[in-house]
């Protein structure tokens, strides 16, 4: 049945629901969707190639919240010797009119 319900979907150029329920993204149709996870591979491409960047595209990640806790942890290892604690680190971002690639 998976199977059968995944070809009809993308006959209809649908997302199947299996990958919906795998991917945690939803989008309007087949070719939306793809694009999106070639950005998200994109993303992650240019990190390993390159090291970790300067801005971060959030949505494009399958867990975002995830990953700002993340961010948060490595900060608090790196002042474990103050005693910071992970409740007590806040995430503060920034919009910028610049664009990804002006960004230093």
């Amino acid at each position: 049945p998976d199977l059968v319900d995944a070809l009809d979907s993308l006959f209809m150029a649908r997302v199947p629901a299996s990958w919906v329920k795998v991917s945690q993204l939803v989008a309007p149709n087949m070719g939306v969707w793809f694009a999106n996870i070639l950005k998200r591979a994109e993303q992650f491409t240019n990190w390993l190639r390159n090291g970790r960047p300067f801005t971060f595209w959030l949505t494009g990640f399958f867990n975002p919240t995830g990953f700002l806790t993340a961010n948060r942890q490595e900060v608090c290892r790196k002042h474990s010797k103050d005693g910071w604690a992970l409740d007590d680190v806040v995430n503060y971002s920034e919009v910028l009119k610049q664009e990804r690639d002006e960004v230093r």
